[in-house]
C-alpha cells in the first residue's frame, strides 16, 4: 500500500487516476472472491453440521469440484471398511449433469486397503 501511495505522490496526474482505479478493481476482485469463499464455507458447514445429511454433503462436494474448481467431471466415492470397497455417491454423466452413481462400486487392492486403514487410524 505504501508503494502505491509513494508512486501517486511522485508521479501524480494520470497515475493517480489509473492507480486508484486499478487498486479499486483489484480490491473489488479480492472482496468478491472472499465473499464467494465465505458463502461456500457457510453452505458446507450448514450441510455438514445442521442438516446431518451425508448424501447432501457429498452432492455439495461434487458441485464444488465441478463448478468452483473447474473440473468438467467429478465423482465422489465413500469407503466401505466392512467390504473394503469404494461405493459411488454422486458423479457427472457424459452430458456434464449431476448423476447418482450409488450403483457403482469397486474393490480396493491390498495396498489401497492398507492406505485407507492407515488414514482411518489417524482419524481421517
Amino acid at each position: 500500500m505504501y508503494l502505491i501511495e509513494a508512486l501517486r505522490a511522485r508521479f501524480g496526474g494520470p497515475f493517480r487516476r489509473v492507480g486508484k482505479r486499478a487498486l479499486d478493481t483489484a480490491a473489488s476482485k479480492v472482496n468478491r472472491k472472499l465473499a464467494t469463499d465465505y458463502e461456500r464455507l457457510v453452505a458446507l458447514t450448514h450441510a455438514a453440521k445442521c442438516n446431518g445429511d451425508l448424501d447432501e454433503l457429498m452432492r455439495y462436494i461434487r458441485g464444488v469440484l465441478v463448478e468452483d474448481f473447474g473440473f468438467d467431471r467429478a465423482g465422489v466415492f465413500s469407503h466401505d471398511a466392512a467390504t473394503e470397497t469404494m461405493r459411488g455417491v454422486w458423479g457427472t454423466d457424459a452430458g456434464g449433469e449431476l448423476e447418482d452413481i450409488a450403483n457403482q462400486q469397486f474393490a480396493l487392492s491390498d495396498s489401497e486397503g492398507r492406505l485407507w486403514a492407515s488414514l482411518q487410524a489417524q482419524g481421517w
